[in-house]
């Protein structure tokens, strides 16, 4: 059984990754933006690869690894908007049951994976 809810976690976690993809660079984003150093950076400057890494750092539970299965690679190219809250909203609404991933809570966090 545990084999059958680890896939259906990694299977959701896919879902999830890619309905978070913001392929669309014509948005338009702020004049200036906050890198993740804290310091100014003109626009195109998100960092949602940190953002990424610090949500999958954050997935402690029994002996789950979200580091194999999460591309945050794929993050360093999304540069032109910012889904940092959808990675804050992530990590609040996890849950660890029994040592294993209950990620029933990430569907509240949808809306802030897309490009504004």
């Amino acid at each position: 059984m545990r084999t059958v809810q680890r896939f259906a976690f990694v299977g959701l976690l896919g879902l999830m990754l890619a309905a978070s993809a913001c392929g669309d660079d014509d948005n338009k984003s702020p004049a200036t933006t906050t890198k993740a150093d804290g310091g100014a950076a003109g626009p195109s400057s998100f960092d949602n690869y940190q953002a990424c890494k610090n949500w999958v750092a954050s997935l402690k539970c029994g002996s789950f690894d979200a580091s194999i299965t999460v591309p945050c690679e794929s993050y360093k190219q999304v540069t032109t908007c910012d889904v940092s809250s959808y990675f804050d909203c992530l990590t609040a609404n996890f849950k660890c049951t029994s040592g294993m991933p209950d990620p029933s809570g990430w569907s509240q966090c949808a809306s802030k994976a897309t490009c504004k």
